[in-house]
């Protein structure tokens, strides 16, 4: 499987599985609570293969972009079988380029 289709994969697994599962979804702050960032590299880097980077990389522009409870809406739509938002795809592939 192509890195960057993997990866995307890696991503939306990751929200789906719960990275947002805390209290504070309804927060406007880019900047997410440390246990939210933390599921989100411990997934992103296992199931990438140790992309350390491109996870770095991806978690670092979706909080400059999402704030919190957009990340929370985004993780709502992927777990009803929605599609992310063409930004967010963006971002997956710059950080895999």
């Amino acid at each position: 499987m192509p890195t960057l289709i993997r990866f995307k994969t890696v991503l939306l697994t990751t929200l789906v599985m719960g990275t947002v599962g805390c209290s504070s979804l309804n927060s406007d702050t880019h900047v997410y609570p440390q246990q939210v960032v933390t599921n989100f590299m411990d997934a992103c880097v296992k199931s990438s293969n140790g992309k350390t980077e491109a996870c770095t990389c991806a978690i670092d522009k979706i909080q400059a972009e999402y704030t919190l409870k957009e990340f929370a809406k985004i993780d709502k739509e992927l777990s009803e079988g929605g599609k992310p938002p063409e930004r967010f795809v963006g971002i997956v592939k710059e950080c895999t380029q």
